[in-house]
C-alpha cells in the first residue's frame, strides 16, 4: 500500500533532481503519461519501477511509499532483498512484526524457489 502523497513527493524529489516528466519517464523505460498518472496518484508504480525510480531519485522506497525517512541501513543487494526489508520496516513500525514474520518468511523461500 503506498501512503497518501505519494505523488507530491515523487514530483518534488523529480524536479529537486531536474529531472522533467519525460526525461524521468525515458530513465525508468516508461511513457511520460505513466509518469504523471503516478504524480496524480491515478496509478501505482509496479515494484521495479518504484525501485529504480528511488535510485535515479537518490531517496529510498520507504520514502516514497511512506513518506518516512527509514533508518541508514546498507542497501539490500537486490530487488527481493529490498522489497523483504522494506516490508519488515513497515511492519515493525506497527509491532506486529511478530504475526507476519513467518509469512515474510514463507514468501521469501517461494521466491528464492523461482529462481
Amino acid at each position: 500500500m503506498i501512503a497518501p502523497g505519494f505523488g507530491k513527493r515523487l514530483s518534488s524529489l523529480r524536479k529537486q533532481k531536474g529531472y522533467s516528466t519525460a526525461a524521468l519517464a525515458a530513465a525508468l523505460a516508461i511513457t511520460p503519461h505513466a509518469v504523471r498518472y503516478f504524480e496524480r496518484e491515478q496509478r501505482r508504480p509496479k515494484w521495479k519501477v518504484l525501485v529504480r525510480m528511488a535510485e535515479i531519485l537518490d531517496t529510498s522506497e520507504l520514502f516514497l511509499v511512506c513518506g518516512k525517512k527509514g533508518p541508514a541501513t546498507p542497501p539490500p543487494h537486490d530487488t527481493l532483498d529490498r522489497t523483504y526489508a522494506l516490508i519488515r520496516s513497515m511492519i515493525r513500525e506497527k509491532g506486529d512484526l511478530a504475526k507476519l514474520d513467518p509469512i515474510l518468511e514463507r514468501f521469501l523461500n517461494a521466491q528464492l524457489r523461482k529462481r
